[in-house]
């Protein structure tokens, strides 16, 4: 049960990571906007 959680976790890391990567700078400027208003 816990390997199962630990290997959905790293499988959500390596998938999380890249993604987070392409949207972080898009999410900073979005906020960057709103908090300027």
């Amino acid at each position: 049960m816990i390997e199962k959680w630990l290997s959905s976790f790293v499988i959500a890391r390596i998938v999380g990571f890249p993604l987070l990567y392409i949207f972080g700078p898009i999410f900073k400027k979005a906020i960057m906007k709103s908090l300027s208003k």
